[in-house]
């Protein structure tokens, strides 16, 4: 059985929020598409930050950066509520909308959660920290299903890094890396949007993926970024690619999926 790339955060409420976000004197705007109280998942428009719908997510990582950098600062509502719910994100994750190619997500996590009286007013009823923690299940992150090689294009004479797949379903993989310090971003200045460009840089908008059974490889192609999220604590790198082609019911079974 397919083994699904959605990964749902506990505790998160879909909600349509308008949310302005402000670094230094630039000033964006976003609307949430899910909410908890110590997260948020934000919808940016593509011509709003000056690109065109379809844009490779590297690019899109690049004018990111450069408006909103690691970190911002976030008014929840603003346009009745100012800035009475204002709060600092952290990027941990972007991510390409498949049914919208004109809007982008960031995965941001707030540096202090929200308050009941704060969700009160944007008008939402979330989760506290606790229900979150006890809904959550038992998802194992550090299961893997094979070890998968990165091979940047050979014009470009860098060294492979090896990961692992974690997820797989016939259009898509989501490949981890445990050692992000190989894609040469400096200790102090790891986050999300550094090692995107960084992955870009290496890798390109298309790397080649090669999948490695125990002593064979099982498969190898090129694949799209559709996704990449870190994970600070555990120093996780998750990649997600959309393959060029769909894996044939073959290819499914050397796998070992059906």
């Amino acid at each position: 059985m397919p083994i699904s790339v959605e990964r749902r955060r506990a505790g998160r409420v879909t909600c349509r929020l308008p949310v302005r976000l402000v670094r230094g004197g630039h000033v964006s705007y976003a609307e949430t598409a899910d909410l908890s109280v110590g997260g948020a998942r934000l919808r940016l428009s593509l011509p709003g930050l000056d690109l065109t719908p379809g844009t490779e997510l590297g690019s899109v990582a690049r004018r990111i950066h450069q408006r909103l950098g690691e970190a911002f600062v976030a008014e929840f509502g603003w346009p009745t509520l100012g800035s009475l719910v204002r709060r600092v994100l952290r990027i941990v994750r972007i991510a390409v909308v498949p049914s919208d190619p004109a809007t982008v997500d960031l995965g941001c996590e707030l540096r202090v959660p929200l308050e009941l009286q704060e969700t009160q007013a944007l008008g939402i009823e979330l989760p506290t920290a606790m229900d979150a923690s006890t809904s959550s299940g038992s998802e194992d992150r550090s299961v893997f299903l094979a070890r998968a090689v990165l091979m940047p294009p050979r014009a470009l004479c860098r060294a492979p890094v090896r990961a692992q797949m974690r997820e797989l379903r016939p259009d898509e993989m989501v490949l981890t890396l445990a050692r992000p310090d190989r894609l040469s971003v400096p200790q102090e200045r790891v986050g999300v949007m550094d090692l995107m460009l960084a992955f870009d840089e290496r890798f390109g908008h298309s790397p080649h993926v090669l999948v490695m059974g125990s002593d064979e490889p099982l498969w190898a192609g090129t694949a799209r970024v559709s996704s990449v999220e870190w994970q600070q604590a555990e120093e996780l790198l998750h990649v997600s690619l959309k393959l060029d082609e769909p894996l044939r019911s073959e290819e499914l079974a050397l796998l070992g999926l059906s």
